[in-house]
């Protein structure tokens, strides 16, 4: 099983929005950077134990367990379907062929990864077209059932503020970043995630949000409740009262959530949401 160190919610999304004459799409294409927060499946290729392509992973997918570290869809496949576009393929997954021939976007995220928005990085896909970005800070990891559970705490213990305030400290940094990078990158626009908010505050007020389960776990999973899900056991039965699909990963629900108020909310997206980002001209 993966360790629970590698486990970093930060990812990167990239619209790459050029003009077109079609109709629909807001934007032509997709792209996806991070870790199996938003992996659709890279990891099945790779020589790993962090995989999710057995049951109950996938179980509310219309594809099965593809490869997503959740019961159904991520919030990606939320931003796919939003924009008009078709579920985002993992890199992996293509053929040489089909890599040169994909127009709508490629998911190159991977269970276990992380994506750092260094300056260097964000220069090179600037280099290539990039114009449009969207990064999401490190959510609220001291919140983690897997934290919290290897630290021997209370049961109701929500969070390992300790962890937390590591996490603060990163995502400070990574604001900064952001804020060099606008002034720098001429003709560019910079969104925020702060899902760090966000999760911090469902998990201090899961019923609020209609999470009546409250920090339990959905799927059962093993190591005293620091693992992902044990292979074919049966989940919880309605996975919509869930924050925690495993012990590292949310459930769909939580994703719609997050997805929604991104997409055309005012938060946890900022200073635009995905619809306004993918308009801007």
């Amino acid at each position: 099983m993966p360790k629970r160190s590698n486990f970093r919610p930060l990812f990167l999304v990239l619209l790459h929005v050029i003009m077109v004459l079609s109709e629909t799409p807001l934007a032509p294409a997709l792209y996806v950077f991070g870790d199996s927060l938003v992996d659709s499946g890279n990891n099945n290729f790779l020589e790993t134990t962090a995989v999710a392509n057995y049951k109950p992973y996938g179980i509310d997918f219309p594809l099965g367990p593809a490869g997503r570290f959740t019961n159904g869809k991520t919030i990606m496949d939320f931003f796919a379907e939003s924009l008009g576009l078709p579920y985002v393929p993992a890199y992996l997954s293509l053929s040489n062929d089909e890599k040169s021939k994909v127009a709508t976007g490629v998911n190159y995220a991977s269970g276990s990864a992380g994506f750092l928005p260094e300056r260097g990085t964000a220069l090179r896909l600037y280099s290539i077209g990039s114009r449009k970005f969207v990064v999401f800070k490190m959510g609220p990891l001291g919140c983690l059932p897997a934290i919290v559970n290897s630290a021997n705490r209370k049961p109701n213990t929500p969070c390992i503020e300790a962890v937390n305030q590591l996490v603060i400290i990163f995502n400070d940094k990574i604001l900064e970043t952001i804020i060099k990078l606008r002034g720098d990158l001429e003709n560019s626009t910079f969104v925020q995630g702060n899902i760090y908010l966000s999760s911090y505050t469902t998990n201090l007020e899961p019923c609020t949000f209609g999470f009546t389960a409250g920090r339990s776990i959905c799927c059962v999973v093993g190591g005293n409740g620091t693992t992902t899900c044990l292979q074919n056991q049966t989940p919880c039965a309605d996975r919509t009262k869930y924050i925690y699909w495993d012990t590292f990963h949310p459930t769909e629900e939580v994703n719609r959530q997050t997805a929604i108020g991104c997409f055309s909310g005012r938060s946890p997206c900022v200073p635009l949401n995905i619809n306004e980002l993918a308009q801007r001209q």
